[in-house]
């Protein structure tokens, strides 16, 4: 028999409350989940919330219907920093639309108005619900980050300069022998992403190893993934997966992410910078350096995030 494909860690996060954030089961989520951080950066979230129906909705009709619309249509999801629609990229099988601020419902219908005249009120519903409860796991995340670097007293203060929103992809498909990286390599530029497949693998993290870990869908977890401001946040302690997508057929997946909102700059707090834990990162204002990262100056760095907000970097980048 061969060896069994590794997987990412899988953690628990039925029963757990942010409003109540002690007690066993929270700590053992903690102390699992800071440990697949330090080790891959991500791990699969068992979480319940999210009912079944909504699953369905937006894979079953709300994307099939969204993609299905004229490309002149989705390309009016327009974004200085991009943070809209994203595709027809040579020899790239990708496309996708983005709605900022996807938990707020007025939010949703604004976007809809762009696209369906009628406002389309199911996909309306079927959005704000799923960020809405998909906030609350990303918030339970951040509470764990923070609780076990000892900062949990910036927690509320960090989390009301945030703003949420949700991406929805479409990957095309390929004959079933022939896979095809529809996204290249890359990291994430904001803090936390979790991503949902639609039971189509296709997301691939590389290891410390240097190795390709296929991340395999399952209808009860959601993948959460570090970003660089992450990354930044943390003083360089976590760092932000290095993935892609392969895929050899139609792939729908649901992507919601958060950044700090306009003028809220990232920084360590002075509570984790220490004589063993120097100061790595300079404050990051995340829309200078999407700007950056894929200006050419930054497409030719080595390592973008170090190059644009580095500790020994003099910068100001516009």
């Amino acid at each position: 028999m061969g060896s069994q494909q590794p997987q990412l860690p899988t953690i628990n996060f039925n029963g757990l409350d942010l409003n109540q954030p002690f007690g066993s089961k929270w700590d053992q989520a903690r102390t699992e989940v800071m440990a697949a951080f330090e080790t891959y950066g991500c791990f699969d979230a068992v979480y319940g919330l999210v009912r079944p129906e909504v699953n369905e909705a937006l894979f079953q009709s709300i994307m099939p219907e969204l993609f299905a619309l004229p490309l002149e249509t989705k390309q009016m999801n327009k974004s200085n920093v991009y943070l809209g629609y994203i595709g027809q990229i040579t020899d790239v099988e990708y496309e996708s639309l983005r709605i900022q601020d996807a938990p707020n419902p007025e939010s949703v219908e604004n976007f809809a108005r762009l696209l369906w005249p009628e406002k389309n009120q199911k996909f309306c519903n079927t959005v704000t619900t799923y960020a809405q409860h998909v906030r609350n796991l990303e918030q339970m995340v951040e509470m764990l980050i923070f609780q076990f670097l000892g900062i949990e007293k910036y927690l509320n203060s960090h989390l009301e300069k945030l703003i949420y929103g949700v991406r929805l992809s479409n990957y095309g498909g390929l004959p079933i022998e022939e896979t095809k990286v529809s996204l290249p390599v890359h990291v994430d530029p904001n803090l936390i992403t979790i991503v949902r497949q639609n039971g189509v693998e296709g997301l691939e993290v590389r290891t410390k190893d240097e190795e390709w870990l296929r991340v395999v869908p399952s209808p009860d977890t959601f993948t959460v993934m570090l970003g660089e401001a992450m990354t930044v946040l943390t003083n360089g302690r976590y760092h932000a997966p290095i993935h892609r997508v392969s895929v050899n057929q139609k792939r729908y997946s649901v992507l919601f992410s958060c950044f700090p909102k306009e003028g809220y700059l990232i920084q360590p707090p002075q509570d984790i910078v220490d004589e063993n834990h120097p100061l790595q990162f300079n404050p990051f204002d995340v829309n200078k350096y999407l700007k950056f990262k894929y200006s050419p100056e930054g497409l030719r760095a080595e390592n973008s995030l170090k190059t644009f907000c580095g500790a020994t970097v003099q910068t100001n980048k516009a």
